[in-house]
């Protein structure tokens, strides 16, 4: 405990943890690529977390409006070590194959952007859309100790940047649509229960 305190006060030294915007902490172990944990709420500037559970992989699924971009994820208590720096993986939720990140249907994506320490779009910019953002793939560091890191998001690859900030993941099209029929299908079956039935019309005699 007083471990996890002194690192949160040390996050207040680092650059990443300078600027402005909100915190999302991650709850419990995030998943893997097949199960990422979604960012919850609105203008996120940041990420924390730390590497526990089973596996060596933290995923997080978050909604980007798109414009310049660049992500870093350091460990916590490495200060500007450049040894704290994580590698980081981002994969685009759907798209075109011509999008930058997109990596198809594949189970573990085949061909999403990868860095060892900055990942930049600062210059050519990022389409908006849901993405997965996969720490700590394949790092030996990321095994030991649950190590606590922090992911920042900035406009540039610099300390110094402002801030760009991502949010909870926007439902799909097809997602929208089926919520849509799912919403109509109750309302008819809503209907049909209350609307009282026809009577028959009287016989003539």
């Amino acid at each position: 405990m007083i471990t996890r305190i002194l690192c949160s006060l040390l996050l207040c030294c680092i650059p990443l943890a300078a600027h402005a915007g909100a915190v999302f902490q991650e709850r419990g172990d995030a998943g893997d690529f097949a199960s990422p944990q979604d960012v919850v709420g609105a203008s996120i500037s940041s990420i924390q977390g730390s590497i526990g559970g089973g596996d060596s992989i933290d995923v997080f699924r978050f909604h980007f409006a798109g414009g310049p971009l660049a992500i870093l994820a350091r460990l916590d208590d490495s200060g500007q070590d450049p040894t704290g720096i994580l590698p980081i993986r981002l994969v685009r939720e759907s798209g075109l194959p011509d999008d930058a990140c997109f990596a198809g249907s594949a189970a573990y994506p085949p061909n999403p952007c990868i860095s060892e320490d900055w990942l930049d779009f600062s210059v050519d910019m990022l389409a908006p859309g849901n993405y997965l953002l996969g720490v700590c793939v394949g790092a030996a560091t990321c095994l030991s100790d649950d190590p606590p890191f922090t992911i920042g998001f900035l406009t540039a690859p610099d300390p110094a940047a402002p801030t760009a900030t991502v949010g909870r993941p926007v439902p799909e099209p097809g997602v929208l649509a089926l919520v849509g029929l799912a919403l109509l299908g109750l309302w008819g079956l809503r209907v049909a229960v209350v609307a009282p039935p026809k009577r028959p019309p009287p016989s003539g005699g």
